[in-house]
């Protein structure tokens, strides 16, 4: 029990941290008002369903994870970080809720004087409804959707276009996979997406209504306790 509250207490004090990190550097008063009426409603979820969990001990599985990430163009890809818990609501059902975080960097120069640097990263936040197609509670098929929230700063300059771009939207996630167990835990491999995302773009005086299928794409595993 107290390994569990533990946990709580850890997973409660990092996101605080996220919402006082994401709350710097914002380009305009409107843009914090708008990215705090997001954040909060989205952290909150995610706070009372973990809190929640913590009072059932048989209930409550924290779980981290490690995908291979890309983002909406699969311009950035690499490895990113996932951490969070599920509560299991019956034997078909689980609440689930998790932060992820996709840091990127990219520098390259050319042979003929080109070159493109890049820094990005995005914080998720979801809450995700998952359903089990299993005869056993540890091992078989599952899929759930949900709310996620989404932090994105994407700062780039080549030697054809420059921006600096800071995004925090409400989107659908989406994960399914197989899980395996392994002794008294799980392992899954698994595919985690977040979209579609629909957002005006700025560039060069010009504005823009963007599309996008799926704004974030992972694959990976994670290690449920």
């Amino acid at each position: 029990m107290k390994q569990k509250a533990f946990f709580s207490l850890r997973f409660i004090f990092l996101c605080k941290f996220l919402a006082s990190r994401s709350s710097l550097n914002r380009p305009s008063r409107s843009s914090k008002i708008n990215l705090q009426r997001c954040l909060q409603p989205a952290l909150l979820f995610l706070l009372l369903a973990m809190s929640g969990a913590s009072f059932s001990q048989s209930r409550m599985k924290p779980f981290i994870g490690i995908h291979a990430t890309g983002d909406a163009e699969m311009y950035y890809i690499g490895p990113s970080i996932q951490a969070g818990s599920d509560l299991s609501l019956n034997q078909n059902f689980i609440l689930s809720g998790y932060l992820h975080f996709f840091p990127r960097q990219i520098d390259r120069t050319y042979e003929n004087g080109e070159f493109e640097k890049g820094s990005y990263r995005t914080f998720t936040a979801a809450i995700l409804l998952e359903k089990k197609w299993r005869k056993r509670y540890d091992k078989g098929f599952f899929l759930a959707g949900g709310l996620a929230y989404q932090y994105l700063n994407d700062d780039f300059s080549a030697h054809f276009a420059n921006w600096h771009r800071i995004r925090h939207i409400l989107l659908p996630a989406l994960r399914t996979g197989y899980s395996f167990p392994i002794g008294k835990h799980q392992l899954t491999a698994e595919l985690n997406a977040t979209g579609p995302s629909f957002y005006k773009l700025e560039d060069n005086g010009f504005t823009s209504n963007v599309t996008e299928i799926l704004s974030q794409i992972s694959i990976g595993t994670r290690f449920i306790f």
